[in-house]
């Protein structure tokens, strides 16, 4: 296997290649919005108590959109892996995306626009839930956080790419 200098590690081999592609498009999630996530993080660490009750909804936000893109990689891998609790808007979106997939794995380039078109999805509810949750928390929180987590926000909306950020 090869050794990933930059993350410290070894790349993982999977003997299913659909494992292999999910963990590839999940790191490229991660990674898009990591300076999100880490300045909200930040934010948590050295502001007052009453101010972190109003940030951690931000990253609530974040971490049900990686539950959500999770839960539909899966569904458009695994059409049988679908639940009575599956999210009805996942399910709709699923169905749109899943007679591209290619079962069989010969078609990766396929496989990958899927996958890319479901980030895609995810990052657009995404940004529109972490809109939402901001402006309703946004007046309890003091100017200096709040240009701290704007300025982020603005970067990270101008970003279109989905890439990793620690390649060697």
């Amino acid at each position: 296997r090869d050794y990933c200098w930059a993350m410290g590690r070894r790349n993982a081999e999977y003997d299913d290649p659909a494992i292999g592609l999910l963990s590839h498009y999940s790191q490229l999630w991660i990674d898009r919005n990591f300076s999100l996530d880490y300045a909200l993080k930040s934010v948590l660490k050295v502001t007052r108590p009453e101010v972190r009750k109003r940030v951690v909804p931000l990253r609530a936000a974040m971490k049900d959109a990686a539950y959500w893109l999770l839960g539909a990689m899966v569904h458009i891998v695994r059409p049988d892996a679908r639940g009575e609790d599956s999210d009805p808007e996942m399910i709709a979106i699923v169905d749109q995306l899943a007679p591209r997939w290619d079962p069989t794995m010969r078609d990766v380039a396929a496989n990958e626009a899927v996958l890319a078109d479901v980030l895609d999805v995810d990052f657009a509810r995404l940004s529109g839930r972490f809109a939402e949750v901001f402006e309703s928390v946004r007046a309890e929180i003091p100017d200096r956080d709040q240009e701290t987590i704007v300025a982020i926000v603005e970067r990270w909306r101008k970003e279109h790419d989905w890439r990793l950020i620690n390649v060697a």
